[in-house]
């Protein structure tokens, strides 16, 4: 008994069928033959049933006319796939992906930048509280919480516990914060009526030479400090407190090459064009 050939219709996925078989690949087969063919996009021999595939040159999937599909390789179908696909104006949670909110990514990929930054904070906060950490960590914890309860709630204990530790006063209220403990505003920053060199005198500690600071970190790992909600660098309040006001296209940089020494003796105001020649001369680890 002879078979006839299947009804024509929309597949799921947006292509004209007739029986089991895609139309487009039907009628590139007849106008082109069994033969091995190049690529359309890059001229990789390519072979039915192996390797060929049938591209749409105007994206339009419906579009069959023998002049709107050539043969192509995987790669490039896949490529001309993203490049045709319409652009997402949202991520998941309803951020609009434009303007400053858009952060591409190495690979060509459109991130949202407020999701970026929120995971990375999360993702900090549960390494800082010791989620899923090891039996050794939590103990750690535990260790380092009886030892604030010791000393007691207070701007001194953070102080105390920040030479212990090693890291800054900020970095010390920000773990306290993520284990649960409550701390006050006024814990958190006391000197915040103080006047700002005062300030920054009582959030230092002499170590050596250098002068180090326990406050708050940039993220370039740079000491900051906010003075009528803006955020400065310390070293150029200390630089400028020394030396007088920084010329335009001069930077501040230390001697010492301690990243949170803010030592007026240790700091050094030079032009961004000499910052950049020191630079290039200093050899680095690879």
């Amino acid at each position: 008994m002879k078979r006839t050939p299947g009804k024509r219709k929309i597949s799921p996925r947006g292509y004209w069928v007739i029986g089991r078989q895609f139309e487009h690949r039907i009628i590139l087969r007849a106008v082109i033959g069994d033969e091995p063919h190049p690529c359309h996009w890059c001229n990789r021999i390519l072979t039915w049933g192996v390797d060929l595939h049938v591209d749409h040159v105007n994206g339009d999937k419906l579009d069959n006319d023998p002049h709107n599909i050539v043969p192509c390789c995987q790669p490039c179908n896949n490529r001309r796939a993203r490049n045709l696909r319409p652009l997402k104006a949202c991520c998941l949670r309803g951020h609009k992906l434009s303007g400053e909110n858009l952060l591409p990514d190495k690979s060509g990929k459109r991130q949202c930048r407020t999701c970026t930054l929120a995971n990375a904070q999360r993702r900090r906060r549960e390494r800082m509280a010791g989620v899923g950490a090891s039996p050794q960590a939590s103990v750690v914890q535990a260790e380092r919480l009886a030892r604030f309860d010791e000393l007691g709630a207070g701007w001194d204990s953070i102080t105390i516990l920040a030479e212990e530790w090693g890291i800054a006063q900020g970095s010390v209220s920000q773990y306290l914060k993520v284990c649960g403990v409550q701390l006050p505003n006024r814990v958190l920053d006391p000197t915040r009526d103080l006047p700002l060199t005062e300030r920054i005198a009582r959030l230092t500690r002499p170590s050596g030479e250098c002068l180090i600071w326990l406050g708050k970190l940039h993220t370039s790992g740079s000491p900051y400090i906010t003075h009528n909600s803006t955020s400065v660098y310390v070293a150029r309040i200390v630089a400028e407190n020394a030396y007088g006001k920084i010329p335009r296209r001069h930077e501040v940089v230390r001697k010492c090459n301690a990243k949170l020494c803010v030592a007026a003796a240790h700091l050094e105001v030079i032009s961004t064009k000499e910052r950049r020649a020191r630079a290039r001369m200093t050899p680095r680890a690879f």
